[in-house]
């Protein structure tokens, strides 16, 4: 009982923690209140207790090793394989939330762009994002690869979670959208790179595609 109610109290502090360091919108999905906690809370107890198995048992296999531990009871380790789990579930939060700090602070620059040379630009934007690849947009949905070929910029993404494909697409749709036409950082594509397409794909982990959205500037009503 005693290593239940520590392993829940470790997921709820796990999923407190990853809200703030790492913020996920729900919004396209349309959940409510108690529908975001609950999708929260289940997918970082899955994570947490996947991140808490490979300690134990490896922590377990040293322990066990040596003939005068064999005897003891497994429960006896638990305490040494929670404190190796969060060491490395604090490593990870920490490369998520500094893995977003520094795409926002690319973003955050926006140096003025000369209509001449926009393409030199956009790639350079790419290629530092490729150099920071894969990137955790959010609890569940990753940025694994960007490209830029022929006037057009590729953003693939994986999403870790099981949605309906169909509403998921319609949703996405809309978002995107309504970011490329706009966001501040989009304005790159809007007002200089006028000739560039932007291309967002989202698999889910088993490679089915979920949503295919490409945009250009003639798109937006401006």
């Amino acid at each position: 009982m005693r290593i239940f109610s520590k392993l829940l109290i470790s997921c709820v502090i796990y999923t407190v923690i990853s809200h703030y360091i790492l913020p996920v919108s729900y919004e396209p999905l349309n959940l409510n209140g108690l529908q975001t906690f609950v999708r929260s809370f289940t997918i970082s107890s899955i994570m947490f207790l996947g991140f808490s198995i490979a300690p134990f048992l490896i922590g377990l296999g040293i322990a066990k090793s040596t003939p005068s531990n064999r005897k003891k009871p497994i429960t006896s380790y638990f305490n040494g394989a929670l404190v190796v789990t969060w060491i490395v579930v604090l490593i990870g939060l920490y490369g998520g939330w500094y893995g977003n700090k520094r795409v926002n602070e690319y973003y955050e620059k926006k140096p003025e762009i000369a209509s001449s040379d926009f393409n030199s630009t956009v790639k350079k934007m790419v290629d530092e994002i490729v150099v920071q690849l894969p990137i955790q947009i959010n609890k569940n949905t990753y940025l694994t690869s960007a490209i830029y070929l022929n006037n057009s910029v590729y953003y693939y993404y994986i999403l870790d979670s099981e949605v309906d494909k169909v509403a998921f697409h319609r949703e996405m749709n809309t978002f995107v959208h309504n970011r490329f036409c706009t966001d501040p950082d989009m304005e790159i594509f809007i007002k200089y790179a006028k000739n560039i397409r932007v291309h967002w794909e989202y698999t889910n982990t088993q490679g089915i595609v979920l949503s295919n959205i490409s945009m250009i500037a003639s798109d937006c009503k401006l």
